[in-house]
């Protein structure tokens, strides 16, 4: 296992599963995958089975105001687009554009090859997994679609590695029988139960629409990395059962607070939860409810949870406790 250079002590589509438990999952206070209900970071998008155009666009006074509706698209995830009809939006990332009050507009979601398209959220509220989706312009709108990559490819080599460097590392200050415990290797899509420094059994696993680089904030779609501990078990998430991870942490907390995203008062509730083992607030805007959880690992599809499948689930919930270690590698 590669060493852990940021965490060193303890450890969906959208428009706008280790997530949150009640509800969410994936990844934030607001947002795991589902239909992706809007949760935390949970989920983004339902757990996969798998002419000429009028322009409503009419003529405005460059000098003056534009008041008319404004549709406001958010692209989550890379490998696809959204286009509109009538035109206005046509973007890989995010765009804007005003249409005249009523205007029924529709959206069409294109995945590139080697993606798939997760789902529609209205104004934080899931809406539907179609590619196209009308919107009707009798106000302003922000709307997210989500784009994960389909089946990426899955490791399991790793994971005899990974369960040794972990061990020698050390664990969780708050494992209190460290014995069993989880490493998440991310770019080899694996997950390793581990029993002291050796691997058991090793789970191919789903991401959310970030799956690369280190959780920053609520609804990023990342998997937060470094030592964690299970702060929760959760037996009637929405997605089978789950494993609450310790995230924020201090260090997050550290860097939330320097940077604008928490407040003192958040840092301080943060800092209390690790110190006695606990559960991190989800609710601040470094996200939370990061879970591992069923529906299935055979493609990303969270929002910033681990996902694997329900039967998996259970050879975990035999296994770990709260408070065991959860080791996540970039």
């Amino acid at each position: 296992m590669h060493p852990i250079t940021r965490k060193g002590s303890a450890l969906i589509v959208l428009v706008a599963t280790l997530c949150l438990g009640t509800q969410a999952c994936s990844s934030d206070a607001q947002g795991d995958p589902s239909p992706y209900v809007p949760g935390s970071d949970a989920a983004e998008a339902a757990a996969p089975d798998g002419g000429q155009e009028e322009s409503s666009i009419s003529d405005v006074d460059p000098e003056q105001e534009d008041l008319r509706p404004l549709l406001d698209l958010i692209v989550r995830g890379e490998g696809g687009k959204v286009v509109s009809n009538p035109p206005g939006i046509d973007c890989t990332t995010s765009c804007q554009a005003h249409f005249d009050p009523g205007t029924q507009v529709v959206l069409t979601a294109k995945p590139e090859s080697g993606y798939w398209f997760g789902g529609w959220h209205l104004d934080g509220t899931y809406a539907t997994d179609a590619q196209k989706y009308t919107v009707t312009m009798a106000k302003s709108h922000q709307v997210k679609a989500s784009f994960f990559l389909d089946k990426p490819p899955w490791d399991s080599t790793v994971g005899a590695a990974d369960c040794q460097a972990a061990w020698d590392q050390g664990l969780s200050a708050c494992d209190k029988t460290p014995d069993d415990f989880v490493v998440v290797n991310k770019a080899k899509r694996n997950l390793a139960l581990c029993k002291q420094g050796a691997s058991t059994q090793n789970f191919r696993i789903g991401l959310g629409f970030g799956p690369t680089g280190d959780k920053e904030q609520q609804g990023d779609g990342k998997t937060p990395e470094g030592v964690f501990y299970i702060s929760a078990l959760v037996p009637d998430s929405s997605y089978y059962k789950a494993f609450l991870l310790s995230y924020p942490d201090k260090e997050d907390a550290e860097r939330g607070l320097a940077s604008g995203l928490i407040t003192a008062a958040d840092k301080t509730s943060i800092d209390s939860a690790i110190d006695s083992c606990g559960e991190p607030p989800s609710s601040t805007g470094l996200g939370g409810e990061i879970e591992i959880h069923g529906g299935t690992g055979s493609t990303d599809w969270t929002a910033g949870c681990v996902a694997v499948e329900d039967n998996q689930i259970d050879i975990l919930w035999g296994v770990l406790e709260k408070g065991d270690t959860v080791v996540v590698l970039p």
